[in-house]
């Protein structure tokens, strides 16, 4: 597939913010019997593996939740959990994007999830995947050195995070690296749908060019796409869970921790079925600025 046979003319027209939101919302609807067909082994194992690491690193994490322990203080068991169960998550969710992404471009019928991942799209998705995430990891990390969650706690000990301008710094700081990343990630996002669908280069330039004045559109878009649904599940699941474990009244502590796991084995578990939402935002905006139209829903 061409990347952009006959590019329209400068200035390319905006995104239509509404149509955009509004079609990825209705083609995940209209094909979610198709994903839960071909997702729900992967879902199952996912949730399995979740579970077991959830399970495993509650009493060293819940512990203490004001100041969780580091990913390098916890037991080497507990460590590879957590990588297994990472990478089990990117895979899974990977996965899903690209099949999303060429149900919606390429039209291509959904196959079982976890399939494509010997394909090198799949593999040109997880490295800008994974790029993109850098940039969403820089505010993240910046705002987590105070608490010494990242940095050993000895660099962390000499640092007065309580004196006006340390907190001054450290706020601005955040704020900078999140806009910067914002930018970033809302210019380069259509390198995502063009590396599901196509194996030539990647169209960095491209990209960058035609998504110019479409910023704000592209980040409020995802934002739209993907926090609805993953908030009313947060709030469900904790209320639901909650009730049914606290309803005890036994061991406050270990109640609120079975809460917390049983909640986010269930929140993670309903972020990889809502991903097709924001992943079909992705495609019909790829399919706007690089076909310079908006496609009917799937």
């Amino acid at each position: 597939m061409s990347l952009a046979n006959d590019p329209p003319q400068l200035p390319y027209p905006k995104l239509p913010f509404s149509s955009t939101v509004r079609l990825s919302y209705s083609s995940y609807f209209r094909n979610l019997a198709d994903l839960l067909r071909v997702a729900w082994p992967a879902l199952l194992l996912v949730t399995a593996v979740t579970s077991m690491t959830k399970w495993q690193q509650g009493p060293e994490v819940f512990q203490d939740i004001i100041a969780p322990p580091s990913f390098w203080a916890v037991s080497t068991w507990l460590k590879a959990l957590v990588l297994i169960d990472t990478t089990l998550t990117i895979v899974v969710a990977a996965s899903i994007a690209v099949t999303w992404h060429r149900m919606i471009i390429l039209k291509e019928p959904p196959r079982w999830i976890g399939r494509n991942v010997a394909t090198i799209n799949f593999w040109r998705y997880v490295v800008v995947s994974l790029v993109l995430g850098a940039f969403v990891l820089v505010p993240v990390m910046w705002s987590l050195l105070p608490i010494g969650y990242i940095l050993p706690a000895s660099l962390i000990a000499n640092m007065n995070i309580h004196s006006e301008g340390t907190f001054l710094a450290l706020t601005l700081g955040l704020l900078a690296a999140y806009c910067v990343s914002a930018v970033i990630i809302a210019r380069l996002c259509l390198l995502l749908p063009a590396s599901a669908v196509d194996r030539g280069k990647w169209p960095i330039r491209e990209a960058w060019e035609r998504t110019r004045g479409n910023v704000w559109r592209l980040f409020w878009g995802l934002v739209f796409a993907t926090l609805p649904l993953h908030l009313a599940a947060r709030f469900t699941f904790d209320r639901l869970i909650g009730s049914a474990v606290f309803a005890r009244e036994e061991n406050l502590a270990a109640d609120f921790m079975l809460t917390m796991i049983g909640s986010d084995v269930l929140v993670a578990i309903v972020d990889l079925l809502i991903l097709p939402i924001s992943i079909g935002f992705l495609s019909y905006a790829y399919q706007h600025f690089f076909e310079h139209r908006i496609a009917q829903p799937t």
